[in-house]
């Protein structure tokens, strides 16, 4: 995992699991992580959970999946995501 910033690698290896079973192209297919990936839609994540956080947690999965260029579009929609 790459240096998390803005969440715990616990969180994270969580989250990762629980999306294990879904596929990319699933993941791809849903209409918030298409609106997410155009930089839409922060303000449909629940309150109590920290948005970047979520983003990052994204990242991870798909960088996990080499899929590099959904990475890619995540970190120049959110470049808060790039490590300083």
């Amino acid at each position: 995992m790459i240096n998390l910033q803005y969440t715990t690698e616990e969180y994270a290896t969580d989250f990762i699991d629980k999306m294990r079973p879904i596929s990319t192209t699933s993941i791809m297919e849903d209409p918030d992580i298409v609106s997410l990936l155009k930089g839409n839609c922060l303000d449909d994540i629940p309150l109590g959970e920290n948005p970047i956080a979520t983003l990052e947690c994204f990242l991870q999965l798909f960088i996990e999946r080499e899929e590099y260029e959904i990475c890619q579009t995540l970190v120049n929609v959110y470049p808060k995501l790039l490590n300083n």
